[in-house]
């Protein structure tokens, strides 16, 4: 059987090959031995080098038994989607087991994962409605390496508009380091202009889990004082992937850096020390047809007496307070929640209902508690999902009026 197994793979597409050798579970040493294979044919898989996938995903593929049947143990959907979020699709695995071999191999063949993303809203301003919107595009895997493009462009209203563009490579020389660099316009017509870049090199530390070192310069100017804000910051970052544990799904991004602030203008220069942190964690639990999910934000900048309105923090919108237009919202510090619950209808999409909470600093001034409260549905069509939600901001010492609605409209692309 296994020499007909072997005949096979040779005429497929091809495979990478990894054996356990050794499995110590008191002390949990794991090794495996990548096998470029002479007996199997290894092939081309589209310029994929196989040896991308790392020890923790080889560990969540492999385990040890003994005297187990051929092929008893099945891929995971998760893992299969860990893979897929790489550019690698995994379409055939055969495992063997021994007494004293695990042996794992796979016919993986390399896949783009682009996406298109578009929001469209209203926004009432100057005594009319108009249209808002944020397009978001992504290419993963252009040039085989399972690097990854973006494309950001955001309308806030008649006058403010942002461009972003970020470049990922995940994985560099076969290392488990990769690098992240954004660029960032953002224009206000003729009141300023800001200009500016953030990056990372990343070390993965495990399938899901990278470890970061930062970076920030950005150019805040406002053109009408002839005033330019520097923000020079280095600092460290953890990202947690979504993992899933028993229905829980658990999610972390956070990002501390320390740098200085340099203020010029026609008088002189003035330059002063700043900290910035970034926060988000999302923790979500799905039942059969039901599921729930919190997510906490907190941004702020510290050390300084005074923040002009170009450097503040931006927030409002669908990623942080629904019911207020994306980034309408400027503030030196704040913090967050979004609470969403609702019922699953599996293939077809669900429906959720919505209330998110902020408490907002503006400069020196005591806390704000903003809220935005709503429902929404995801819809799945082929190669994509549409997300509509709707949505009633209330701000400080506001109450709560119909009339006060924003409605978002998001389609989502696979390509």
């Amino acid at each position: 059987m296994r020499d007909q197994l072997d005949i096979a793979f040779r005429q497929s597409y091809a495979t990478a090959h990894w054996k356990l050798v050794q499995l110590d579970t008191i002390q949990r040493v794991v090794i495996y031995q990548f096998n470029l294979g002479k007996e199997i044919f290894k092939g081309q898989i589209k310029g994929f080098d196989p040896s991308i996938i790392d020890v923790g995903t080889l560990s969540a593929l492999l385990f040890w038994k003994t005297n187990t049947r051929y092929n008893a143990t099945t891929i995971d959907e998760g893992t299969r989607n860990e893979l897929k979020s790489r550019g690698i699709d995994l379409t055939y695995h055969q495992i063997f087991f021994t007494d004293t071999v695990a042996d794992l191999r796979l016919n993986l063949q390399k896949i783009p994962r682009n996406q298109f993303q578009g929001l469209l809203g209203t926004l009432n301003q100057e005594n009319r409605t108009i249209l808002i919107g944020d397009i978001q595009s992504q290419w993963v895997n252009s040039f085989k390496r399972a690097e990854k493009f973006f494309f950001h462009w955001q309308r806030q209203s008649i006058s403010i508009q942002k461009l972003e563009c970020e470049v990922e490579v995940p994985v560099i020389y076969k290392t488990s380091i990769g690098l992240q660099n954004k660029i960032e316009l953002y224009r206000n017509q003729n009141i300023y202009f800001i200009m500016g870049a953030t990056g990372s090199l990343n070390l993965r530390a495990s399938q899901s889990a990278l470890l970061q070192a930062k970076y920030e310069a950005k150019n805040h100017n406002a053109l009408i004082q002839s005033q330019t804000i520097q923000h020079r910051l280095v600092g460290i970052g953890v990202i947690q992937k979504p993992k899933t544990w028993k229905g829980l799904i658990l999610q972390l991004d956070l990002a501390f850096l320390r740098g200085f602030k340099n203020t010029i203008d026609t008088e002189g220069e003035i330059k002063k020390p700043i900290i910035k942190s970034d926060i988000n964690i999302m923790i979500e639990k799905n039942w059969k047809r039901f599921f729930s999910s919190i997510t906490f934000h907190q941004r702020g900048i510290y050390l300084q007496n005074e923040i002009a309105n170009i450097e503040k923090i931006r927030l409002g919108g669908v990623e942080t307070v629904r019911g207020f237009g994306q980034e309408s919202i400027f503030c030196r510090n704040y913090a967050g929640n979004q609470l969403e619950t609702g019922w699953n209808y599996s293939p077809a999409g669900r429906f959720f209902i919505f209330y998110d909470q902020a408490w907002i600093q503006q400069d020196t001034a005591p806390l704000e508690y903003w809220q935005g409260l709503g429902m929404g549905g995801v819809f799945q069509v082929p190669d994509g999902q549409i997300e509509v939600s709707s949505g009633w901001g209330i701000p400080q010492g506001a109450k709560f009026d119909l009339r006060n609605n924003l409605i978002h409209i998001q389609y989502q692309v696979y390509f």
